[in-house]
Order: C-alpha cells, then sequence, then structure tokens
C-alpha cells in the first residue's frame, strides 16, 4: 500500500471483529485479528477478519512465527492485501512499546487498531472509540479522528 486509499468495510467485519475480540475479553485476555482486503484502484474493500493461533494474557498477544508464515502465503495464495491488525487492551486504546515491537504489520501506511476495553464497546461507535495508528517510516502515528472518517467507510450492506 503505497498511499492511503479510501478502505470499505462491510457493518458484518465490524459486527465479527468485536465479536472475535470479546471472545478473548470473557476471559480476561488480549485478543488478536486480521482484516484482509481486495484491492481496486482507487480503494480497499475489506474481505474477511482472520483470526490466527495465538497466545494471550491480560496484557499482551503473541503471534507464533510459523502461524505469520502460514498467514502470509494464505494471504498471498488468495491474491488478498492485509490492511489492518486489530488487537484489544483491558482498558484504554493507545499503541504500547510491546504493540510496535511486536506488530506483524511491516509495511508503510497499513494500519494498526486498539480496541479498549477489551471489545466491550457497541458496534456502531467502533471507530469513535477505537484508536487507529499508521505505519509511517517504521513508527506507528496515531491519525486524528478527521482522517479515520475520511479513509474507513462502513458499508451498511453488502
Amino acid at each position: 500500500m503505497n498511499k492511503t486509499h479510501q478502505i470499505y468495510i462491510p457493518y458484518t467485519i465490524i459486527e465479527k471483529t468485536l465479536q472475535l475480540i470479546k471472545k478473548y475479553g470473557k476471559k480476561f485476555t488480549e485478543g488478536f485479528v486480521l482484516w484482509v482486503a481486495s484491492e481496486n484502484s482507487d480503494f480497499y474493500k475489506v474481505k474477511d477478519v482472520w483470526e490466527p493461533k495465538q497466545q494471550n494474557s491480560f496484557i499482551s498477544y503473541y503471534i507464533p512465527e510459523e502461524e505469520v508464515h502460514k498467514l502470509n502465503v494464505k494471504i498471498y495464495k488468495k491474491k488478498l492485501i492485509l490492511i489492518a491488525q486489530i488487537h484489544s487492551h483491558p482498558s484504554y486504546a493507545y499503541h504500547s512499546q510491546t504493540d510496535d515491537d511486536y506488530a506483524i504489520i511491516h509495511l508503510p501506511n497499513l494500519f494498526s487498531i486498539v480496541i479498549p476495553y477489551f471489545g466491550n464497546i457497541d458496534n456502531s461507535e467502533f471507530f469513535e472509540k477505537c484508536a487507529i495508528f499508521q505505519l509511517k517510516k517504521n513508527h506507528w502515528k496515531k491519525i486524528s479522528k478527521k482522517k479515520v472518517k475520511k479513509t474507513f467507510k462502513i458499508l451498511k450492506e453488502e
């Protein structure tokens, strides 16, 4: 992703994302999922939420290297693009040093979304409650709410 295109997200993707994240939250652990998308010359459309094998604790998650490799192969074979990594925090949404150090996304302009309160937020408030970061020059930069609204478009119907 060389520049930031608009990203279209079916509402069902938001629902599925929070459903999976809340599953971990019920165990009082952070959870992690990925959004994969198809590319058009002008925009991306999120096609699915993938839940990799992971090890979770109250304050962290870990995706084993062999699982990251499997995900990359699957993305390549399906001709999709990894557009965002999403994980939860027990309280506020921010990008910790651990999040920076163990991100599985390493390509510029892709996203890391942090969901507060183990995912216990309303589906309709997803982008208002989450903290959204974009990888810029090997650094995760929080993007403004204005840029979030410009970049991410929720599709009510598929």
